[in-house]
């Protein structure tokens, strides 16, 4: 999925013309001071946006960025200081490709699940079970699987478009609780976030393996 490459110089702006905040907000809202983590993974974080607020909120963490596309790690790249260099890891690879020994004390997947077939869902979440710290955390933002016609006609929409470039591998949402179930994946916090016709869009959840 090298699609990701054609609409990264316009990703963020688009992403804010039409969700203004929401998303951002839905992604960091989880992610208190409280957890202070040593170890973050971030897996798939587009231009760097949930990557700075990471570096400030934790100034003591070190951070793995996974990423795939090329263009997004130059525009994350940007984002950070160069204080803040040495804490960040960028890796370009599918996360599928990827490989590690360390283990992560929080694992970030920021809209993510939506992108990848069935069969990628489960191998995602099973590989992010083997790096987690026995006591570590996955923090999961997407869209909300809402009977709104206009919610659906928004995110058919979004699909038609991340098709036409090659950016995802599937048509739909994934129905995210069975797929929570079928991993023993239990969910900690959940929240849904959104107001008038984006009411309860966005889905935040902590989870940790049961």
């Amino acid at each position: 999925m090298n699609g990701y490459n054609l609409i990264a110089p316009y990703y963020l702006f688009f992403v804010k013309l039409v969700f203004g905040d929401l998303l951002f907000k839905a992604q960091t809202h989880f992610l208190t001071k409280k957890l202070d983590p040593a170890q973050i993974l971030i897996v798939g974080g587009g231009s760097g946006e949930l990557l700075s607020f990471c570096l400030n909120q934790y100034p003591t963490t070190r951070i793995t960025y996974v990423e795939s596309s090329s263009k997004m790690i130059e525009l994350s790249e940007k984002r950070v200081s160069t204080q803040d260099q040495k804490r960040v890891d960028f890796k370009c690879k599918s996360i599928f490709e990827w490989d590690t020994n360390q283990k992560f004390d929080l694992v970030v997947l920021p809209f993510i699940l939506d992108l990848f077939s069935e069969i990628n869902c489960h191998n995602l979440l099973h590989k992010t079970k083997s790096i987690l710290q026995k006591k570590g955390f996955i923090m999961i933002t997407d869209f909300s699987n809402n009977s709104s016609k206009f919610q659906k006609a928004l995110i058919n929409f979004m699909y038609l478009i991340f098709n036409s470039v090659g950016a995802t591998e599937r048509a739909s949402l994934p129905e995210f609780y069975s797929l929570f179930a079928s991993e023993k994946l239990s969910i900690i916090k959940k929240r849904k976030l959104g107001k008038k016709y984006y009411k309860d869009l966005v889905l935040t959840l902590q989870l940790t393996p049961c």
